[in-house]
Formats: C-alpha cells, structure tokens, sequence
C-alpha cells in the first residue's frame, strides 16, 4: 500500500498537492490542511517517479549514500533539535525528519539550504565511465602538448 510522502501513513488514496515547490502524494488527512490539492489519484511506483515530480533536474548531482544520516549527525553535533531547525529553515517538520530517516528525498533547492546550512556536502559528481566530472572539461596532460608523428 503507498504510503504518504508528507507524514508517512499508509494510505489506498493518495491526492497530488504542491507543497513549497515539490510536488507529492499525500493522504486524505493532509491534503484537508492543503492548497491545490489534485485527487484521488493512482500512484506510480517509486521508481517511475519522474525527476521533475520529485523537484530535481537529471543534470543536478546526485545525493550521497547516507545523507539521511549525514543531515542527521551535522544538526546533531549544532545541538539543534529538529523543530528549531525546520523553524530557522522555513521547512515543515515532518519533511526534514523524514529526509532523516531516508523516507523522502530533499527537493534540489532544499539540499542546497540545508548543505549551506549546515556545512557539509550532500552531493556528489557524477563521473562517466572514462572517470571525467560531467559538466567540466577534463584538465591538460603533458601529452595533449606532445606533437605527435
């Protein structure tokens, strides 16, 4: 059964709603409190979730393994409990701790918020198969300036 990406529950129905940029798939219980609320609708599995329904951009880095954890251990080591975190961030509660957790995924704006935020690195380059960052140009080597035959 899926289950809501707000709170957590179980739920046989699930409404589209954009909550704060992202848009998700909700129970009944909050898409009441919610603005915009589009349902009920089946929801596709976790897997064909397209990038742009999960806020990101297939070009953006990709998270660390672990960065629930990592998210977790940074705000830990501030001395902030969670909800004066949320509160400083202008981010819902129950988000941050199900990013904790591992539940949901930060959308790329609140990744960036919360990297800045807390001082670590939540993302990583990706590489092609050659080991070359995406996105820059590989750097010079002595034979790049060798002529050759």
């Amino acid at each position: 059964m899926p289950e809501c990406e707000l709170c957590g529950r179980q739920s046989s129905q699930l409404y589209v709603a954009n909550i704060e940029g992202a848009t998700l798939h909700i129970c009944s219980s909050c898409a009441a409190g919610a603005k915009g609320v589009k349902g009920p609708v089946a929801r596709p599995a976790a897997a064909t979730v397209s990038a742009q329904e999960r806020g990101s951009n297939a070009d953006v880095p990709s998270l660390i393994d672990g960065y629930g954890f990592a998210i977790r251990q940074a705000r830990e080591r501030m001395k902030l409990p969670l909800k004066v975190m949320a509160e400083m961030l202008s981010e819902k509660e129950t988000l941050l701790l199900r990013i904790e957790e591992g539940k949901a995924q930060p959308t790329v704006e609140l990744t960036r918020k919360l990297e800045k935020f807390l001082g670590i690195r939540l993302t990583e380059e990706s590489r092609d198969e050659s080991g070359f960052v995406a996105g820059k140009a590989p750097e010079a080597t002595l034979g790049d300036f060798i002529k050759k035959g």
